[in-house]
């Protein structure tokens, strides 16, 4: 995935493009120009937005015009948070009706949620929407100036950095981050093109004093405010971004630590462009984007149908090719249990002479109908041989009739409850056995030997009548 990011401050135009590679951004493209002359680059810059399917347009705002927040509540449910949270919004700079809100909720943690809420209005979103319309570029993503300089600097590797001044083209921004989720802006009315007549590859040279003092009383006023909030006065670290500013231009203040910047010019520059790219790229909890719901750009909505029509046609195309898999799985099923089948009808017509004129219509009909034959031909066919274990409960009650009187048994029934079949190969056989006596003292001495003598007995029960007494059990 590619991102083109950009920003007009003042009369510039300034973009980069990032691609991500496994874990690594490499910035394909920095360039900075005047806009009179985009207009003449637009046509090249249109080509490369168009060749590029995966390339998203990005741009930050860059002004005091973004009301930001950060408030905590001592709730953990989001959505009772944000039923509240309307009326803790204070000083904003317009109505909520006209307000474009991101809000990020953090963890529970420590008794409390941390909110942080970015706003702009509605017409200024739509103005920097449309503020390139001429040279046809309308930005998909639109973030906020703190977030993407934090960014760039997670991404420099300064996660503990507290603060940033970027000087742009006509004013200055010290940033003052607090934590991860708390910031405040301090505008500075004076930018590079007030400091100096003189910029050379993004630095300034030969400062106009006036002005310069006017900006470091600006700065120490700011950091003053800062110290006064910073109660372990801890030395602050500050990292500079946009238009770079002589070596000692911030020199000699107190708890401020500078970071060396002679190897970060070129990136430093480019630092909000540069952080709004990453910022889309990384699309976390902390990332910010206004263009959602009604301001949800026309590109997207055709890039999601494309996909949705991607996804509908892989659907069908996947379950064509499964229907047609199964189909003809199925039939191979079918081809291997007719040959089984015909095996089977074979030497059962062998065996059997009943069966050697048997044909059949389809293999369904088959199966029942000779399952039907074998249920009406059992007691005369010896299809699945004997049923040995009734033979062997005979054979043990015969073996101990000398046990009990012979003369007083007066009956014994069975049936066949269950047997194999061609549709139920794996059936059991299991019988159902009834012997009347007329003694009870005999019919007690044949469960004793039902019970210690025969194997797979089970349901054993005894019933006296009047004219006998019935032993009932099953065999398994």
């Amino acid at each position: 995935m590619k991102v083109l990011s950009y920003s007009v401050e003042g009369k510039f135009f300034r973009y980069v493009v990032i691609q991500k590679k496994n874990k690594d951004f490499v910035i394909e493209v920095a360039e900075s120009m005047h806009l009179d002359a985009l207009e003449q680059q637009s046509s090249r810059i249109g080509k490369m937005i168009r060749q590029e399917k995966n390339l998203t347009t990005a741009t930050s705002i860059y002004s005091d015009k973004l009301y930001c927040n950060h408030l905590s509540f001592p709730l953990k449910s989001h959505r009772k948070i944000r039923s509240v949270l309307s009326f803790q919004l204070d000083k904003l700079p317009f109505n909520r009706e006209n307000g474009v809100f991101n809000i990020r909720l953090s963890p529970f943690k420590n008794g409390a949620t941390d909110v942080f809420v970015s706003a702009i209005h509605k017409d200024f979103l739509k103005d920097v929407i449309q503020t390139l319309s001429k040279v046809q570029l309308e930005p998909e993503w639109v973030g906020s100036d703190f977030q993407s300089l934090k960014r760039f600097l997670k991404w420099k590797g300064y996660s503990d950095c507290h603060l940033i001044l970027h000087v742009s083209h006509d004013q200055s921004v010290l940033y003052y981050y607090k934590n991860d989720s708390s910031v405040k802006r301090f505008y500075i009315p004076i930018g590079a093109s007030q400091m100096s007549q003189l910029i050379v590859k993004e630095q300034i040279k030969e400062f106009n004093q006036k002005n310069m003092l006017q900006f470091l009383q600006y700065f120490d006023r700011y950091i003053d405010s800062i110290q006064s909030e910073n109660k372990n006065k801890q030395a602050l670290s500050l990292f500079r971004t946009g238009y770079a500013l002589q070596v000692g231009a911030l020199t000699d203040r107190p708890n401020i630590a500078l970071f060396d910047q002679s190897r970060d010019v070129r990136d430093a520059f480019y630092a909000r462009e540069i952080g709004q790219a990453l910022d889309v790229l990384a699309k976390d909890k902390m990332t910010i984007q206004f263009r959602e719901g009604e301001y949800t750009p026309v590109v997207h909505t055709r890039r999601i149908r494309k996909q949705l029509l991607r996804i509908l046609s892989l659907a069908t195309c996947s379950i064509l090719i499964g229907f047609l898999s199964l189909h003809v799985l199925t039939q191979k099923k079918l081809d291997s249990m007719s040959k089984e089948f015909n095996h089977i009808l074979l030497l059962t017509q062998r065996k059997n002479p009943a069966f050697e004129n048997y044909s059949y219509i389809s293999l369904k009909n088959a199966i029942e109908d000779l399952t039907d034959q074998f249920e009406q031909t059992k007691p005369f066919m010896n299809v699945f041989g004997n049923q040995p274990k009734i033979l062997n409960v005979l054979r043990i009650i015969s073996e101990h009739s000398n046990e009990f009187n012979p003369q007083s048994m007066l009956s014994l029934n069975f049936d066949l409850i269950s047997f194999p079949t061609l549709k139920n190969p794996s059936l059991p056989y299991e019988s159902k056995i009834e012997i009347c006596l007329n003694e009870k003292k005999d019919a007690e001495i044949l469960i004793q030997v039902l019970k210690y003598k025969c194997q797979n007995i089970k349901n054993i029960s005894i019933e006296e009548h009047d004219e006998a007494i019935k032993v009932q059990f099953y065999t398994a």
